[in-house]
């Protein structure tokens, strides 16, 4: 049946896709979406699912992610980004912006 979302009509039978990677950018829940932030407060990802649909790996990968960055900071306390914020070059396709390469300093 038809509806309305946001301002915008859905029709009975339109076709509509779901793009993950926009759905952790959006500026009305997260503040500075575009921006890496590794103290971010808000919580609402949507990357390993929700509910009943969770992903089985996601306190692995989460724990992962967390031991992998402890670890480079310790090796490299003084790890710096060897570019600007207007010197990254940015990737986009249909499901994820990414960041093409990302130089860094190790101090």
């Amino acid at each position: 049946k038809d509806f309305e979302i946001h301002g915008v009509e859905i029709h009975a039978n339109d076709n509509i896709g779901l793009c993950l990677g926009a759905a952790n950018r959006d500026p009305r829940i997260f503040e500075s979406p575009h921006i890496f932030n590794i103290h971010r407060k808000e919580n609402l990802t949507l990357e390993f699912g929700h509910g009943p649909h969770i992903c089985l790996g996601k306190h692995l990968a989460h724990l992962e992610g967390e031991a992998a960055i402890t670890e480079i900071i310790k090796r490299w306390p003084g790890i710096q980004v060897a570019l600007s914020e207007e010197e990254i070059e940015w990737e986009r396709d249909a499901v994820f912006l990414k960041i093409k390469a990302l130089p860094v300093r190790l101090l």
